[in-house]
């Protein structure tokens, strides 16, 4: 019954939104398309009979965050379904929101959709992705921060992955009923800090994994009681899909907000503040390696939870229970409570506890790690604090967001050494792969922990002009390639490569297109079922043209 009043809210909040309303499925073939969200002549359109508001705008509507309506203005409006199936940049040249009150994404597995600004989601209004073949991986990405209003939600479905660089309010208004739900295999990650600073109301609901730098919790509905606890802005890491959350500096609740993390569920973080009067319930799994518990706030450990830590600091007039009885320290027992508490003081737990996308180094080895994206490369650079001479480095990279890890390159210490040093790689025609990369560095020595100093780092996207078309695309036997702007007497050479992976599988050279089609078709027919990257260079342009065979 926790949640009973969550789950009416949610859904009334919802309701009266989901009719009919209009399609616009991106079509980069389509002639006069230079693949930019803001052509018309990208899309088809299909205005869905039986919604009278219908946006008139040739392509998926946008509104400048700088002239938001008043939401009785578009309250109406109808719903707006956005279909991709190939991959594509947004940037309009301003912060916007997706204008309608219900606007939904269907993104193919393995393509992606980059909104290259700030996302403004609109007042009471919900922005759903879905990953259109329901398994794999579809990206939503946002470059810059996403900013909430009142009564607005982000809703990510099941292998649906975006990555954005913070989640936070606009101003310092107050804005309630704010909604991030993570459903079952699929997840969020922030590279710098989420928050729910006032008001009440506001969740995050993770049901897959949610991985952010910091969490920071305030407000909320006061009161510890059950009917209290659905008003309370919180961070719910749900159980029954065994969702994880991992935090990498740490989560600071105070006020009246509240963490939950339920049976089956699991939270991983370096330090947690729990002050005010915050409210703390495990029934999962929780790992903090420092907790300062301060205030008046409640720390509740159920039946069967367990908890993991290193350093335990409680000050102030705070409550700290274990099934249901109050106590005074973390290590007082009680009777027959199957709550575990155990400490764990090893240092090189606590720094791998958080996984990849946490940055997390062994601070004595390795310092500071760059990327530096050039036109086709990226150089990587790293430097090390202290090293015994024994040591070997790999370079390892990743073209997707699930981390497949591929060891790009091995690399010897440079001696023993007590001073700072730096190594470099260039990873070449790495930004022909993938529009998003990860890597990390892998240090190898005889101390199995110390394999443990990874990182993930992301290059920016590089613009092109893309005036070559592969057809049909997927294909199953063979494909070939056309060019709008190619000019009958042209005769500057076109290089092509084919990649897969990181694999170059082939270079061909002409200034015929007939002869190089010729070429590609009697390679292609002997390809594998996949997916791989063309690359096609003339002149000073360069592009690349995803491809599957199937």
């Amino acid at each position: 019954m926790r949640y009973l009043c969550f789950s009416i809210f949610i859904i009334c909040m919802l309701l009266g939104r989901e009719g009919s309303g209009q399609t616009y499925t991106y079509n980069p073939t389509k002639p006069g398309c230079d693949g930019t969200w803001t052509n018309g002549l990208c899309w088809d359109k299909v205005n869905v009979a039986g919604c009278s508001l219908n946006s008139p705008s040739l392509y998926p509507p946008l509104m400048p965050s700088a002239s938001f309506p008043n939401f009785n203005t578009y309250r109406n409006n109808c719903k707006v379904t956005v279909n991709i199936s190939q991959s594509l940049v947004l940037n309009p040249g301003f912060d916007f929101g997706f204008y309608s009150p219900v606007y939904e994404f269907n993104i193919a597995n393995g393509a992606f959709l980059t909104v290259d600004r700030d996302l403004h989601l609109m007042e009471q209004s919900s922005v759903t992705i879905n990953n259109s073949n329901g398994t794999g991986d579809a990206l939503f990405t946002v470059s810059g921060a996403i900013y909430y209003r009142k009564q607005s939600s982000f809703i990510l479905t099941p292998y649906v992955s975006s990555e954005t660089a913070s989640i936070i309010n606009p101003a310092t208004n107050t804005y309630d009923g704010v909604l991030f739900h993570v459903h079952p295999n699929a997840s969020l990650r922030v590279s710098h800090y989420a928050a729910f600073p006032n008001s009440n109301t506001n969740y995050f609901l993770i049901e897959g994994l949610f991985e952010a730098n910091q969490i920071y919790l305030s407000a909320g509905n006061p009161g510890f009681q059950d009917n209290r606890l659905p008003a309370k802005n919180q961070l719910i890491v749900r159980g029954s899909s065994a969702a994880t959350a991992n935090i990498c500096t740490g989560i600071t609740v105070e006020g009246d907000a509240y963490v939950i993390v339920e049976a089956g569920a699991t939270l991983n973080l370096p330090e947690l503040n729990l002050a005010g009067t915050g409210l703390f319930d495990n029934y999962g799994n929780t790992s903090i390696e420092n907790v300062n518990f301060s205030g008046s706030s409640l720390f509740r450990f159920f039946p069967g939870s367990n908890f993991e830590y290193n350093n335990f600091t409680k000050s102030g007039s705070t409550v700290l229970s274990k099934c249901g009885t109050t106590v005074a320290s973390i290590t007082t027992p009680v009777g027959s409570c199957t709550a575990t508490m155990s400490r764990n003081t090893d240092p090189a737990h606590w720094e791998s506890l958080t996984g990849d996308f946490c940055f997390r180094l062994l601070p004595i080895y390795i310092g500071e790690i760059t990327a530096t994206v050039k036109k086709e490369s990226v150089e990587v650079k790293w430097e090390t604090l202290s090293e015994t001479g024994e040591e070997q480095y790999e370079l390892e990279r990743s073209l997707n967001s699930n981390l497949e890890w591929e060891v790009i390159a091995t690399i010897p210490s440079k001696g023993l050494s007590q001073i700072s040093q730096w190594y470099s790689y260039e990873d070449l025609g790495a930004t022909n792969l993938s529009p998003l990369i990860y890597y990390r560095i892998h240090r190898k020595a005889e101390e199995p922990e110390s394999s443990k100093v990874i990182s993930v780092l992301k290059p920016a996207d590089l613009e092109i002009e893309e005036v070559w078309l592969a057809y049909p695309n997927p294909f199953s036997k063979t494909f070939r390639l056309g060019n709008k702007n190619l000019k009958p007497m042209d005769y500057e050479k076109i290089q092509i490569s084919l990649y897969n992976g990181s694999d170059l599988l082939g270079n061909w050279e002409s200034s015929n297109l007939s002869e190089l089609n010729k070429r590609l078709e009697a390679f292609s027919s002997n390809l594998k079922d996949g997916a791989y990257f063309l690359k096609l260079t003339k002149g000073n342009q360069t592009q690349v043209i995803k491809l599957v065979k199937q």
